[in-house]
């Protein structure tokens, strides 16, 4: 695009320079727009916006948490609390997702609480089908009062060739109080108890 401008001969010198910087500016402007980005008539300004180089725009993996091929429960029932001591009977359900064909479960018991109706406490095996589940039972006694921590432990191999071991855990309170706790963000916590007190 060109541009002219005339200036008659004899025009003073102020006319001359004042030409002059008009054309100087009409330039300056018309350069100005011819460098300009233009934006996109539909997206408007935020079409100049630019995704930053390697930014991920894929969604966030869900995590799952592996469990075992096996659930084990322990729960004491039909406890019964006398001056001294007392009984209850403890119970371990075992449920499987898939065939086991051999599960062993020992039992470990504190000084002081014993088996009474002579079920096995070391070496009980089992077989478990698929959702299937099989029950343990074993009457327990003591003849004095005290809290008596309790722990099964299974031992199994799948039919590919993979072992696992697992164990839960439970406390018989017999004359005694188990330690109160609270309720804190969701959680219901209480104070540990050492393990030579609960054997007292």
């Amino acid at each position: 695009m060109r541009m002219r401008f005339r200036v008659r001969a004899g025009a003073p010198a102020v006319l001359r320079l004042a030409v002059m910087g008009l054309a100087a500016a009409c330039v300056a402007t018309v350069c100005t727009l011819a460098i300009r980005p233009a934006a996109h008539p539909a997206l408007g300004p935020a079409a100049r916006q630019i995704d930053a180089p390697g930014a991920s725009r894929r969604k966030p993996h869900t995590t799952i948490e592996p469990t075992l091929p096996v659930a084990l429960e322990a729960r004491l029932v039909s406890v019964s609390a006398a001056a001294r001591g007392g009984t209850a009977r403890l119970e371990i359900s075992l449920a499987a997702d898939a065939d086991v064909e051999e599960l062993t479960l020992d039992l470990q018991l504190p000084e002081g609480l014993r088996v009474e109706d002579g079920t096995p406490t070391h070496g009980w095996r089992t077989a478990l089908r698929a959702h299937q589940p099989r029950l343990y039972a074993a009457a327990l006694a003591a003849d004095r009062n005290g809290a008596f921590p309790i722990r099964a432990e299974v031992s199994f191999r799948l039919a590919d060739g993979r072992s696992f071991r697992a164990g839960q855990g439970a406390t018989l309170h017999l004359g005694t109080r188990p330690p109160e706790g609270r309720f804190n963000a969701g959680a219901y916590e209480f104070r540990g108890v050492p393990l030579e007190d609960l054997q007292r």
